[in-house]
Formats: C-alpha cells, structure tokens, sequence
C-alpha cells in the first residue's frame, strides 16, 4: 500500500514539473518580445541612475547549444521585435551588455525556454513555418477543359 502511493505521488511530481516546464510554441515569422529592466548587477548591487543598460537579442535553432546562436540586434528598450528568417522552431534570447570605454561585458543569456520560472514565468519559442498560398477558382462543378 505504502509503495503504491509512493509511487502515485512520484508520477504526480513528474508531471506537475513536466507540465510547468512545457513550451509554448508561437506560430510567427516575426514576434515582438519583452522583459523586465534590469535594476541590479550580477552581485545584486543596484544599477547606478543614469547608467545605460544595453540588451543584446540573439535566436538559436530549437536543441542547438549556446554557441550556435545568431545575434540579431542590441537596444536599450525592454522590448525588440524578432525576424525569423529561416524556417524551423527558434528559441529566443536576452542578455545584458556593459560598455565601460572599448570594454564590454555580457551578462549569460536568458533563453526563452528556459525552466526558471522566475526568469521565464512561460517559456515559448517562435515556430516559422512558411504557408502555402489559399486555394483559388473554388467552384462547385469541375473545371471546364
């Protein structure tokens, strides 16, 4: 008995995390993103008034690792718009950079799929997929030779 419960509430906790984790996938070509502005430093001090926070995009192809990403635009806003050019099922990516005169430093990335809630409250990712024209001459009698 104890082990049939035991068991119950394993597959339970299974998926519950299964679940909270899954993806969300946005059929687009193009999709704006946002998040919160960054007020702190990685050592949680806060972000002095006046300083600028610069935001760096990228996109990787659903499975590819880090390293394979595409950069695809900076911006001070908390908000960019992505452009999918290639089909295929894209994640998206946020980091922070810091220029300090020639020198620069980026924060890690925040991926869109990524399984912490707090960073990502619902992961997503951006499905492109090209379609094929609508049907035209629709008619209810066969097409006269």
């Amino acid at each position: 008995m104890k082990k049939g419960i035991f068991v119950f509430v394993a597959i339970f906790v299974l998926l519950l995390s299964t679940s909270a984790s899954a993806i969300e996938w946005v059929q687009a070509d193009e999709k704006m993103i946002y998040w919160d502005p960054v007020t702190t430093y990685a050592n949680g001090d806060p972000v002095e008034d006046g300083a600028t926070v610069t935001y760096v995009c990228y996109l990787k192809a659903d499975g590819a690792s880090d390293v394979e990403r595409i950069d695809i635009g900076e911006t001070a806003e908390t908000q960019f718009l992505t452009n999918v050019g290639t089909e295929g099922k894209w994640i998206v990516g946020v980091a922070t950079k810091r220029t300090i005169n020639e020198d620069v430093i980026l924060s890690s990335i925040t991926w869109s799929n990524s399984t912490d809630t707090t960073a990502v409250p619902n992961p997503f990712g951006i499905l492109f997929l090209r379609a094929f024209a609508a049907p035209s001459g629709l008619r209810d009698t066969p097409e006269p030779n």
